[in-house]
């Protein structure tokens, strides 16, 4: 009977300390499974507010982008509104020119004005020599 007992008690200090060994496994294994649960929810959280800042910086780049936009286009605006003051201004020089050789050839093909039409060109200036010499280099290229 004793040895029973002895087995028997024996057995009963293994299962105990098997239970006890058992039972601080499962709490370590549930601490673990409660770190790494955290560990993960804090990530999850962190990834959250990086996500948020890139929205809010997606939001920002779209409204700096609208603005470039709307500033490229004031800019092509005014670069055609200058592009056609200067045709205006090109033509309008051009006719002129074109006015002043009519008035000079005329005066010379009637005759008796030419000592008059020497001053007035000599008074004038070189840039109305030039305006006479280009507009006669077109005249001439027209007619040939």
């Amino acid at each position: 009977h004793m040895a029973d007992e002895e087995e028997l008690s024996a057995m009963c200090k293994a299962s105990a300390s098997y239970g006890a060994q058992h039972k601080a496994a499962v709490h370590g294994l549930a601490t673990s499974v409660q770190m790494a649960s955290r560990a993960k929810l804090a990530r999850l959280v962190e990834a959250a507010e990086h996500n948020a800042e890139l929205r809010e910086v997606l939001q920002r780049l779209q409204a700096v982008n609208r603005q470039l936009g709307f500033a490229q286009e004031l800019q092509e605006a005014r670069l055609a509104d200058v592009d056609n003051r200067i045709t205006c201004r090109s033509n309008r020089a051009r006719r002129i020119e074109n006015a002043i050789y009519q008035i000079v050839l005329r005066a010379q093909s009637e005759g008796g004005y030419d000592e008059v039409v020497s001053d007035l060109v000599a008074a004038a200036g070189p840039l109305v020599r030039s305006v006479l010499a280009r507009e006669a280099q077109r005249q001439a290229l027209e007619v040939a």
